[in-house]
């Protein structure tokens, strides 16, 4: 037992340690690969539907332009002129044939641009922690159904498309979204070479996102790209 008086000073908890994953890391031009580790926190994570959903309303929400108008009666082109007489023909009282039960007449209460700003802004705020959580359940979701693919680097000598589309049908990477860091990754005769593939999109590390992750059917991600991610999901 201590001595009175004696303050004890607290014992520091060991540091827990990020569990680890492993994975093939592939080559692009050859069929050479190793293993490689992970991080299960950021691919190994519990997907989460619900979450995922959030995630890509809130991004599909703040690309709306916001600029769809409706014409109102007064806006639309047509005659003013009154159709027929006020009293005595037993059909409704109507005016002008911009009236919005016609066919061609204006929309009632149709959408509008916000007053003072030509648009409408469509999107609304979402915790960091949960766009962090579905950006981590949309990389697990496709780690798990075998579609995420982590290359060594980008490097290809030929710079014609044709070239770099059999490489890719090859490993039945067709139709892929690529993370990497374009300045240190990407060859210019890969960027060139990528260019026209309509199915290949080359994105920077910062810019993965839920939504262009679910949309393609392979993600490659870069050795660079791999370390930003676990820096920043981890």
């Amino acid at each position: 037992a201590p001595r009175s008086g004696v303050a004890l000073g607290r014992v520091p908890c060991p540091t827990k340690m990020a569990s680890r994953a492993q994975a093939w890391l592939k080559s692009l031009t050859s069929d050479s690969r190793s293993i490689i580790d992970i991080s299960e926190a950021v691919f190994r994570a519990p997907i989460r539907p619900d979450l995922i959903h959030r995630v890509v309303v809130w991004q599909l929400a703040k690309r709306r332009q916001g600029t769809a108008k409706a014409l109102t009666r007064g806006e639309v082109s047509g005659t003013t002129k009154k159709m027929y007489r006020q009293k005595g023909t037993g059909r409704a009282r109507h005016g002008a044939k911009t009236a919005p039960i016609f066919v061609g007449g204006g929309k009632a209460h149709g959408p509008r641009p916000t007053p003072g700003l030509g648009y409408r802004d469509w999107s609304f705020s979402l915790p960091k922690k949960v766009r962090a959580a579905g950006l981590r359940a949309a990389l697990s979701a496709k780690f798990d159904a075998g579609a995420l693919h982590f290359v060594d680097s980008l490097s290809f000598d030929s710079p014609k498309t044709r070239d770099l589309a059999d490489v890719l049908a090859e490993r039945k990477w067709e139709s892929a979204l690529i993370l990497a860091d374009t300045d240190e990754d990407c060859a210019d005769t890969f960027l060139q070479a990528s260019s026209n593939l309509p199915f290949v999109q080359v994105m920077e590390k910062e810019g993965a996102n839920v939504y262009d992750i679910l949309r393609s059917r392979n993600v490659l991600v870069t050795k660079s790209a791999l370390e930003y991610l676990e820096n920043r999901l981890g």
